[in-house]
């Protein structure tokens, strides 16, 4: 133990964005007991110790949203949880340590070490490189060198076996709190040779180790009595050494070997291509000449530095005003960050443009090769506006019901933009009754999305419930628009669910009469409820061969039938199979089609028969109320019938007084004769 008091320099751990500013900042003081490491590191003997700090970081590794920490000087790992609620932020630590589990508890500095088990050293000393495999295990550079003192005896506690370096492998059992040994290796399988500076291991793709063996203490061993080997790969399975790269000479100790792909080497970079990512940077619209609209552009491969008049960019709509590396952590490497002013309220189109050549100003990599190929133009649009598809929507409780929202022009940019989609204030229905989705996205191109709203069954009674809908924050260059908000009104499905249908399946009229067509209801519906009826023509009909038919039926409670009239108009076109189908159309909550849920309407000429009838009919009327008197003159004229022989000519005048449009009837004899006609 010192006998003055000891100035000791802390360990941190930082992580920066590209703009400098630091992000998560980690400390070991506090942490890290200084009961728990090598005295050695605790103060400056000289100059060159200045350098040292008693936790001693040697190593970093960022997996899964952990950092894992290699600690020389307190012979620890640590893995480090940036986002962990307690502020020690360690969620597990590996290594022996002087302090029983009831100190462990009382500090409260994080969980006490996993124990190691089934070690045949014992533990590792003085570690470099602690990296987590894929598999989960645990594997570090164990130098077997600065080891824990025992602060209460003054004892340096080694390692139970002699001492030497090896790389060790542990398996980690957190539900038991142990890291169980799994395989070691050590140079030669001597168990001799001490690799007292550095060290390393990496792990190869097909399962061999690479390692680094490090440099032996000038005062503890010389040269002659070390193997010269500098770096060795081994088969961890069988202990085989594979390959050694030996420096008799001592000059690569220092050597950190590190596994490059064979394409690192290769003598060919390729070609220099370029694209858009979709980068959050990237605008997708600009809202004129006062905005300052931005565009990320990454390379395959590293770029000599350009300017904002490089040839290899061209740009209608807007001026570049400045160009910069863009350096964003999880985006594209080589970026640069592209920014405009617009010339006005137009669209922005930016093009890359190949093979422009070094010497003019190109875009070229720093062995000459010139950018190509190159990705299609971007366009910055002008703002849009959001909107829902309707004001407003119906649902019955425990149902759902498909909601649109709609951008005013679809955008062409190379990432989506999100609308989030909220819940407003004036809601009545209670919040556990229904679900937002959140937000819908729109891709290149697309100008309508959808989400399903769901309601949830409840067995209140709650008619007039509904949940008004808004939009949250939108993106730059979205703005709300006319449809900001729509209100879902809930059917309460205590209302009896009904089943419409018509009263026959087929109905037949003739021209200038009419036929009353029926809808029913099987129960009351105890509300009112409108039953849409919808129309297609067939066989050659249309809109002008009828009239009469609503849009709506309407039933108010304690009604179980009603009818409309539908009127045949006469014409002069011969057209006896003419027909129209009659739908339901989209049925209000609560109601479904019965049976049938269709009825066709046959519509036929007049008809006489000889030796039957004594006249033929025809029905006159106008289609609405005159204003003013009106009459119309009218004749018979043969067809394949001939006055005379077949029926009697006949004509005269018909009138209508202002505010009529009832019908006249024009009776017609019929001879009847002996000819087969």
């Amino acid at each position: 133990q010192a006998s003055q008091p000891q100035q000791v320099r802390d360990a941190a751990i930082q992580i920066i964005a590209p703009s400098g500013q630091a992000v998560f900042t980690w400390n070991s003081w506090g942490i890290m007991p200084l009961e728990d490491c090598a005295q050695e590191y605790f103060a400056a003997q000289d100059e060159r110790d200045l350098l040292r700090i008693y936790a001693h970081i040697n190593s970093l590794q960022m997996v899964d949203g952990l950092i894992i920490a290699s600690f020389r000087g307190c012979s620890k790992v640590l893995a480090i949880e940036p986002d962990y609620a307690d502020g020690h932020k360690v969620a597990w630590r590996l290594g022996r340590s002087n302090l029983t589990a009831e100190q462990w508890e009382a500090r409260g500095i994080g969980p006490a070490p996993l124990t190691i088990v089934r070690d045949p050293a014992g533990r590792f000393c003085g570690q470099h490189a602690a990296q987590v495999l894929p598999n989960g295990n645990l594997f570090l550079f164990d130098n077997g060198t600065a080891c824990l003192v025992d602060h209460g005896t003054g004892e340096e506690v080694g390692r139970t076996s002699a001492q030497y370096s090896r790389v060790v492998e542990y398996a980690r059992d957190h539900d038991s709190g142990e890291a169980v040994f799994v395989r070691d290796h050590s140079l030669r399988n001597a168990l001799q040779y001490v690799g007292y500076f550095h060290g390393q291991v990496e792990p190869l793709a097909l399962g061999d180790w690479l390692i680094s063996c490090g440099r032996p203490h000038p005062r503890q061993a010389t040269l002659d009595s070390l193997p010269a080997d500098a770096v060795t790969q081994v088969d961890p399975d069988t202990g085989v050494e594979k390959f050694s790269l030996r420096d008799p000479d001592n000059k690569r100790r220092h050597a950190r070997a590190i596994p490059l792909h064979p394409v690192a080497l290769f003598r060919d970079p390729g070609a220099l291509a370029a694209e858009l990512p979709p980068s959050s940077a990237t605008s997708v619209f600009h809202s004129g000449t006062t905005d300052t609209p931005q565009v990320v552009v990454s390379f395959s491969r590293p770029v000599v530095d350009f300017d904002v008049d490089t040839p290899s960019v061209s740009v209608t709509g807007a001026t570049v005003t400045s160009v910069s590396a863009h350096l964003t952590s999880g985006e594209p490497a080589n970026a640069y960050l592209f920014t405009f002013t617009p010339d006005g309220d137009g669209a922005i189109t930016f093009s890359l443009v190949a093979n422009q050549a070094c010497s003019e100003g190109g875009i070229c990599a720093a062995d000459g090769t010139v950018l190509t190929p190159v990705p299609d133009a971007l366009v910055i649009g002008t703002p849009v506006t959001v909107g829902f598809g309707q004001a407003t929507y119906t649902v019955a409780e425990g149902g759902m019901v498909e909601v649109a929202v709609t951008l005013s022009a679809a955008h062409q940019g190379v990432r989506e933009i999100t609308v989030p989609v909220v819940a407003a204030a004036t809601t009545t229905a209670p919040a556990d009754e229904f679900s937002v989705p959140g937000s819908v996205t729109f891709g290149a191109g697309e100008s309508t999305k959808t989400f399903t709203l769901t309601i949830n069954q409840d067995a209140e009674d709650d008619d007039e419930e509904f949940v008004q809908l808004g939009f949250g924050a939108v993106p730059d260059g979205v703005s709300a628009g006319a449809t900001s908000e729509t209100r879902v009104d809930i059917t309460d499905d205590d209302d009896p669910q009904v089943a419409v249908s018509f009263g026959s399946i087929t109905y037949a009229v003739d021209e200038g009469s009419s036929v009353s067509v029926v809808v029913n209801l099987n129960l009351n519906p105890e509300r009112t409820i409108a039953i849409p009826i919808s129309v297609t023509n067939q066989a050659g009909a249309s809109s002008g061969d009828y009239r009469g038919i609503p849009s709506t039926v309407t039933f108010n409670s304690g009604e179980t039938t009603q009818a409309f009239t539908l009127t045949a108009v006469q014409d002069s076109v011969d057209g006896d199979d003419e027909s129209l189908e009659l739908d339901f159309g989209m049925l209000p909550a609560c109601v479904r089609a019965g049976s049938p849920d269709e009825a066709t309407v046959s519509i036929g000429d007049a008809v006489a028969y000889e030796g039957v009838d004594d006249q033929m009919t025809f029905h006159v009327s106008m289609d609405r109320a005159v204003t003013e008197s009106a009459w119309v003159d009218y004749a018979t004229a043969d067809g394949t019938a001939e006055a005379g022989s077949d029926y009697t000519a006949k004509t005269g005048q018909l009138y209508w007084f202002s505010g009529q449009s009832n019908g006249w009837m024009i009776h017609v004899p019929i001879i009847d004769d002996t000819v087969d006609d």
